[in-house]
């Protein structure tokens, strides 16, 4: 229960139309789209905080959006597997709205996974974007220490690519 009212706080907060998705962000706030399987964007405790983490160190978090089946994306061209079509269309629709930088929760550095954010990353760079691009592979021995450092130095890059005009280029 407690992690929904988080989420539309969250929403509620960085939008100016929430059925558009579009961004409205507060003051000098970098957006980062934390993407992955729902269920490591939306739980605290299995996303290991990186929400949180994100929130504190001054970056407006959005998830994956509601995305619409008929809405195929480039870079999801020979994957299979439905979480991961999901997970392309999400990072493709946040790239589109303008997100700073994309923080990609998996869980195994093996299977499906593997391979959509391998090809996502390939293909995002074929394209030309610039924006930052984290991969962070959650399981029992990721130490919040770590996790917080990888983070706030993401969020640097993030931010000092869009004030050097370098990012949003989708």
């Amino acid at each position: 229960m407690r992690s929904s009212v988080r989420i539309d706080r969250l929403h509620s907060r960085t939008r100016v139309e929430p059925q558009l998705g579009i961004f409205q962000p507060e003051g000098d706030a970098v957006r980062i789209a934390a993407i992955g399987h729902l269920y490591a964007e939306r739980d605290p405790f299995l996303g290991v905080g990186v929400a949180r983490h994100l929130e504190k160190l001054g970056a407006i978090v959005e998830g994956s959006p509601e995305v619409v089946p008929e809405a195929r994306s480039a870079i999801e061209d020979g994957m299979y597997y439905e979480p991961n079509i999901r997970t392309a269309r999400a990072i493709e629709r946040r790239l589109a709205e303008g997100a700073d930088g994309v923080v990609l929760l998996t869980y195994f550095a093996c299977g499906p996974d593997s391979y959509a954010a391998d090809a996502i990353v390939g293909r995002l760079k074929e394209r030309g974007t610039s924006v930052p691009f984290l991969r962070l592979i959650l399981d029992e021995q990721t130490s919040s220490e770590g996790l917080v450092t990888r983070l706030a130095t993401f969020v640097d890059v993030a931010r000092l690519g869009r004030d050097a005009g370098g990012g949003r280029r989708a």
